[in-house]
């Protein structure tokens, strides 16, 4: 684990990035129900915050492209949409079907090797912490609702190759590193 005292660090997280294919179809979605964040944050799955986490980008990238090269890329479903009030805003999210314990696998591992303080909660249904992205945000829980139920029959197929530290500079977020899975069976980290 990295020596860095966790609360001084820039606010970043560690999260799926999607494909090209379902990155632009997300975004399709999110200009309809999200259209101030779609400029503002990438389409993503996250695992690990948003939260301070110290440390350079290059050393966090090397931890984790050292933890995350042990695991086979896997297939994660959004398809379950549904509301969650952040305390300031009605969301509207795709919560993982398929590949969500994958995933919840992948953040508890990540949490592991991070200086997180205070440690990071690992991905968990019975917390309402499951593998979701955000698609819209509501000021009124009804026009939510509305969308939970016009996305019902929505679903995207995300194959999960890398994940992102993305870094927040204002009120932008940016990707700053990938990181492949599956890089040591390949023959490198």
């Amino acid at each position: 684990m990295m020596s860095t005292t966790p609360s001084d660090g820039p606010n970043r997280m560690i999260a799926i990035v999607l494909d090209d294919l379902v990155h632009d179809q997300v975004n399709l979605v999110r200009a309809l129900y999200d259209r101030g964040e779609v400029d503002a944050v990438p389409p993503h799955v996250p695992l690990i915050g948003p939260r301070p986490i110290a440390g350079s980008a290059g050393d966090l990238v090397d931890a984790l492209r050292l933890l995350v090269g042990a695991y086979q890329p896997f297939v994660l479903t959004l398809s379950a949409p549904g509301r969650h009030f952040d305390g300031d805003r009605h969301l509207l999210q795709l919560y993982a079907g398929r590949g969500a314990d994958d995933a919840r696998g992948l953040a508890g591992a990540i949490a592991g090797v991070l200086p997180l303080d205070p440690p990071e909660p690992p991905l968990r249904d019975d917390d309402g912490l499951t593998p979701a992205i955000t698609v819209g945000r509501f000021d009124s829980e009804s026009d939510c609702d509305a969308a939970v139920g016009e996305l019902a029959d929505r679903q995207y197929f995300v194959v999960v190759q890398q994940i992102a530290l993305l870094e927040q500079r204002h009120d932008v977020w940016s990707i700053e590193r990938t990181v492949k899975l599956g890089a040591i069976r390949e023959g490198g980290a």
